[in-house]
């Protein structure tokens, strides 16, 4: 192995020894002699990035042991700017998604047909999704700045927040369990499109310079429900150098390679993310255009609702939102 590979190093030993020395030999065989296609993605990650890669293929529990080797190897090709075998593809498949043989398909026509890639659409092969997503309940004090006030208003008509108060209500909401945070944002998804326009576009982006005809009309409480998930979460949201891919993903209707819509750390993560660009993004102004980017979002986030277990709350929910989108 190349020195410095340390990362792959790690993986590859880690599982070798679980199949004979002769099927090894041909792995390696087959990674020194791969034939460089591309811009190497290695490049773009840092080694902390590529080890939560290899780390997802190590925890994956739809892998043998010889099929995570084979894996790490597909991997370790792609890194280096080549095509693994398909026997390797599918394997990556059941770590990172569908999405990744799209994107590996998609590689391939394209270098067929003699077109290049940009180094920013290469960048969109890899995401890494931070970790560290916090599930505890925050403490947090009612002031001019808490994130959620946008939200409670917007919900105040369909909850009957009267008697409880939107300021009670939001300490309530901090506090209370992680799948009811997502629910309550999801439920607010689901009316967005035509009562969240009275909030105009996000201010923060106004006191930058921006016109707010450049902006999405949306922006208010888009930005007020992204940083409510980024507080109540203590979530980041993916980094910068994603934001075109979640654009990409946004108007493509996919998920970025490496999503799982089952982990609720990558569905926070991605939705922060999300919000963000739609409250930029002027080509997301109308209602219909929102309509059809919130729905994939209330989708991945009532499955983690779903997590709620109680027959009447399950109940509840499904009355709460069956109103809403009845007054819609």
């Amino acid at each position: 192995m190349a020195e410095g590979k340390y990362v792959e190093e790690k993986y590859f030993a880690k599982y070798r020894d679980s199949v004979s020395r002769e099927f090894v030999e041909q792995l390696l065989e087959k990674y020194t002699s791969c034939h460089i296609a591309f811009e190497s993605v290695e490049s773009k990650l840092t080694v902390a990035e590529r080890e939560d890669l290899y780390e997802m293929i190590d925890k994956s529990s739809f892998l043998s042991p010889k099929q995570k080797l084979e894996a790490v190897v597909g991997l370790m090709m792609i890194m280096a700017g080549a095509f693994p075998e398909p026997i390797m593809v599918s394997h990556l498949e059941k770590v990172f998604g569908k999405e990744f043989v799209r994107v590996i398909q998609g590689k391939r026509k394209e270098l067929g047909s003699g077109k290049t890639g940009s180094r920013e659409s290469d960048a969109k092969w890899m995401m890494v999704f931070p970790k560290g997503v916090d599930y505890s309940p925050k403490t947090v004090l009612i002031g001019f700045s808490v994130p959620g006030k946008k939200m409670t208003a917007m919900l105040e008509p369909y909850l009957g927040l009267k008697t409880l108060g939107r300021g009670e209500f939001l300490i309530k909401l901090y506090k209370d369990a992680p799948n009811r945070a997502l629910l309550y944002v999801a439920l607010a998804l689901s009316i967005l499109p035509l009562r969240g326009i009275r909030f105009g576009a996000a201010n923060r982006e106004v006191l930058k310079g921006k016109w707010k005809q450049d902006l999405s009309a949306y922006g208010g409480i888009l930005m007020d429900l992204r940083d409510f998930l980024k507080l109540r979460f203590r979530a980041s949201g993916l980094p910068d150098r994603a934001y075109q891919a979640v654009l990409e993903s946004l108007r493509t209707g996919t998920l970025p390679m490496g999503m799982d819509v089952k982990d609720p750390d990558h569905v926070i993560q991605y939705t922060i993310s999300a919000l963000y660009v739609l409250s930029k993004e002027v080509e997301f102004s109308s209602p219909g255009r929102m309509s059809e980017q919130v729905d994939k979002l209330i989708a991945m986030l009532k499955a983690m609702g779903e997590l709620v277990t109680d027959d009447w709350e399950k109940k509840w929910w499904d009355d709460m939102f069956s109103r809403c989108q009845a007054q819609l």
